[in-house]
């Protein structure tokens, strides 16, 4: 892997974005123009694109909830963001065919992760299909079950990746004198 760069999606780049979609994921999972447009509005300080040499690559993407789980409803109604939630979901996380294997997912996917962090979450959540466990399990995600799901009526699984936050350390000191004054 070269030089990339990770940052906020842009509105410009959804032309892309959609391609790549179209290119990673069967037609009836993958999202439109309009519903990235629409999740664009709701929740894009959780949009990520990554670059290779100006040209965009991959992206991830997803709502803030307090489930502990994806649910099939979160795709199609942005509006069932919460900023102040719990959860950092993955809605989508797609590379182009030709840049697989060479580290993207696992540095955008560092990126989300880092400001899922400093955003106080305790997790993020992922619904996906069985040939994604081994990945999301390199990055530290843990199995829940099967998932209720009936997308494309396929199966999927539910997967979390717990986030511990540094807990704050509070110090006190007490200072012993004694006075021995005769």
């Amino acid at each position: 892997m070269s030089w990339y760069i990770v940052r906020l999606a842009r509105r410009d780049d959804f032309d892309d974005i959609v391609e790549i979609e179209k290119d990673c994921i069967l037609p009836g999972e993958a999202a439109t123009k309009e519903q990235f447009e629409e999740r664009y509005l709701k929740f894009q300080k959780h949009f990520y694109i990554i670059e290779y040499a100006g040209m965009v690559v991959g992206f991830v993407n997803g709502m803030v909830t307090d489930s502990e789980i994806v649910k099939d409803e979160m795709y199609k109604d942005a509006s069932l963001h919460n900023e102040a939630g719990a959860y950092q979901t993955i809605f989508g996380l797609s590379i182009r065919k030709n840049y697989r294997g060479k580290g993207y997912a696992r540095a955008i996917m560092d990126r989300f992760s880092e400001v899922a962090k400093k955003e106080g979450r305790k997790g993020i959540i992922v619904c996906c299909k069985e040939e994604m466990i081994p990945f999301f399990e390199k990055l530290g995600f843990e199995l829940k079950g099967e998932s209720e799901s009936d997308l494309c009526g396929l199966k999927w699984y539910n997967m979390c990746k717990e986030i511990k936050q540094k807990s704050k350390h509070v110090y006190t000191s007490k200072i012993h004198t004694e006075d021995n004054r005769v």
